[in-house]
């Protein structure tokens, strides 16, 4: 099994008569102690999304992230850390859900 602590997500908003533009959000997930973590599901996701997908939308119900410290040390959080300049996209940082939220 392949694992990563990247994940990068290309959502394509298309209208009605075919224009389309594309974001690129990319989540990279650290540790807040000594292991870092390991993304292991999903690994490569490409989703459309119309332009008038309501705020609040959810994208990715939630990213799997596993970490080798025991007990609260093997606490992972989720940010976007590139690729969302506009704020486009917001994930909880506990689960990893990702939302339209502009």
């Amino acid at each position: 099994v392949t694992t990563t602590n990247e994940f990068n997500l290309t959502v394509r908003a298309t209208d009605g008569v075919g224009l389309t533009d594309v974001a690129f959000v990319y989540v990279h997930v650290t540790a807040v102690n000594a292991h870092a973590p390991v993304i292991t599901s999903p690994l490569n996701v490409a989703l459309s999304l119309p332009e008038d997908t309501p705020v609040g939308y959810t994208v990715l119900s939630e990213i799997n992230a596993t970490d080798e410290d025991a007990g609260s040390n093997g606490h992972v959080r989720y940010l976007i850390s590139a690729g969302n300049v506009a704020g486009t996209f917001s994930i909880d940082t506990s689960t990893g859900r990702l939302v339209v939220s502009a």
